[in-house]
């Protein structure tokens, strides 16, 4: 049965019961402690979590924490379908070795996107997003469908990063405002860099954007 109480945290059994969605899983904190600056420091401070030997993860998917266990306990492989999530974890919970695997995983297997840029830029994957910027800014035309269908979800720092290239596309010189919004109403206009015949309307929405003359 797994130990409880803190004379329990350091047994080779279980020892830290870690909820989410409601449910229990009973955990190793050393193996979470030595992985986690995070976890280290809710588990070796005076602190709820501490105290109890529980620590409750809101708003976390239980299904994302069997497979984050399981890469932490057995070095379980990363896949196509839990490298964005696993990067997630990674980045929230500091986990230094796991967030360079899973970004030298995105380089080499996952297919560069907006949305792909967009995740490494808000977890902190740099060469992720510089390989995504590179590819993404040598044919912007070739993303900005995708770019229009995310809409507001396009942060805007982001954009701030395709804006150069977008503007060369649509043949116009302007600088982004600091306040821009990738959600505003005008977006869809840009997508018609995409298509022919569509840079001066581009123009038009830069200038009225920015306030011209």
């Amino acid at each position: 049965n797994p130990s409880s109480g803190l004379e329990g945290r350091y047994s080779e059994e279980p020892d830290l019961r870690i909820i989410v969605e409601g449910q229990t899983v009973w955990a190793h904190s050393q193996i979470l402690m030595q992985a986690s600056p995070v976890f280290r420091k809710l588990l070796l401070t005076k602190m709820e979590e501490s105290i109890h030997g529980k620590v409750e993860l809101v708003d976390k998917s239980k299904d994302e924490f069997d497979v984050f266990w399981d890469v932490l306990r057995y070095r379980s492989c990363l896949t196509k379908e839990n490298v964005k999530f696993l990067s997630v974890w990674a980045h929230e919970y500091d986990i230094e070795g796991l967030h360079k695997m899973c970004e030298d995983y995105l380089i080499s297997s996952m297919e560069v996107s907006v949305a792909g840029l967009e995740h490494a830029i808000k977890y902190n994957l740099p060469d992720r997003a510089a390989q995504c910027l590179d590819v993404i800014s040598a044919d912007i035309r070739e993303h900005i469908e995708e770019l229009t269908l995310l809409g507001s979800a396009v942060s805007a720092e982001t954009m701030h990063q395709l804006w150069p290239f977008i503007c060369k596309a649509a043949d116009v010189d302007a600088e982004m405002l600091d306040d821009f919004s990738p959600g505003h109403v005008m977006w869809p206009f840009l997508a018609k860099v995409a298509f022919g015949g569509a840079c001066q309307v581009v123009k038009i929405f830069v200038c009225e954007f920015q306030g011209c003359a």
